[in-house]
C-alpha cells in the first residue's frame, strides 16, 4: 500500500490529484478486470481518501514535534536500563564493607 501511496503522490505532483483520483475511480468503477488494481485493490479506499486531501491523522504531533516525541520514545529504553544498571552498581558499592 506504502508503493502505491507513493506511485500516487508521484502521479499527482506531475498530473494532478484529480487526474490520478479519476483514473483510480475509472479502473475500479468500470468494470476492470480484477487484475487491474493486483495487490492494492484492498486499499482504494485509502487511495482515493489520501488523494482527497484527508491524510491529516486526528491527534498526530505536527512536524518536527513528531520526531522529537518518536526519538525520545525510541532512547527511552536504552535510558532506563542504565539508570537501573548504575543504581544497582551503586546499591552493591554501598553494601559492600571494607575489610
Amino acid at each position: 500500500m506504502l508503493v502505491e501511496l507513493a506511485a500516487d503522490a508521484a502521479a499527482a505532483r506531475l498530473h494532478g490529484p484529480g487526474s490520478v483520483r479519476a483514473g483510480l475511480l475509472a479502473v475500479v468503477g468500470r468494470g476492470a478486470p480484477s487484475t487491474a488494481l493486483a495487490m492494492s485493490r484492498d486499499a482504494v479506499e485509502v487511495r482515493l481518501r489520501w488523494l482527497g486531501g484527508e491524510r491529516a491523522a486526528a491527534g498526530r504531533p505536527p512536524g518536527r514535534a513528531g520526531y522529537a516525541l518518536a526519538a525520545a520514545l525510541a532512547l527511552a529504553p536504552a535510558l532506563v536500563s542504565i539508570g537501573v544498571v548504575a543504581l544497582g552498581v551503586l546499591a552493591y558499592c554501598l553494601s559492600v564493607r571494607p575489610a
